[in-house]
């Protein structure tokens, strides 16, 4: 995370995902958006699965798992963590709508990491969001530009689909509007 190498042999392993799926796919719907009123850039969306927001049965977290839970991947391109494709973050589904938001703002790296230090913010010229569906339905990615110097009329448009897909009740991403 947060654009450091792999530190482990496990983390630069490839993995490949093979599907026999026919039928609807599970539909990823991300935008970019400025946060903190112009401050920051960041993405938002949600993962629904015909008609339905897809999410697990509670947060995980280091104490509690939830084998069910969906993690959207965030990666960008050559942005302050170097030339290239870079993983910044990975964010849980929220629980009710399937959503998420992330705002690419200055971090620490986690705990674990060998780096300890402040990293960002790693919004780059695109950016690109993987997860995988529910069930054994395939992948799905979205990939999309950067946004540039704020825009106020931009902006208000990206709020508007903001609160159609995240909704306005949503504590977690209430901030990142």
């Amino acid at each position: 995370m947060r654009g450091v190498e792999p530190f482990r042999p496990e983390q630069a392993a490839f993995e490949l995902h093979v599907s026999h799926w026919s039928g609807a796919l599970p539909m990823l719907e991300v935008s970019p958006n400025w946060t903190y009123g112009g401050r920051w850039q960041g993405l938002f969306g949600r993962l629904v699965y015909q008609g339905t927001p897809v999410f697990g049965f509670r947060t995980p977290s280091s104490t509690r798992n939830d084998a069910y839970a969906r993690y959207v991947y965030i990666d960008t391109l050559d942005s302050a963590y170097g030339a290239g494709w870079r993983h910044d973050a990975g964010k849980v589904l929220h629980q009710g709508n399937g959503a998420f938001c992330y705002s690419f703002v200055p971090q620490p790296t986690p705990r674990h990491y060998p780096v300890r230090e402040v990293r960002g913010p790693g919004n780059g010229k695109r950016h690109r969001v993987t997860v995988m569906g529910p069930g054994v339905t395939p992948v799905v990615q979205w990939e999309g530009d950067g946004l540039g110097a704020y825009e106020p009329g931009r902006d208000e448009e990206f709020n508007r689909l903001f609160d159609q897909l995240v909704g306005p009740d949503d504590a977690v991403c209430r901030n990142e509007r």
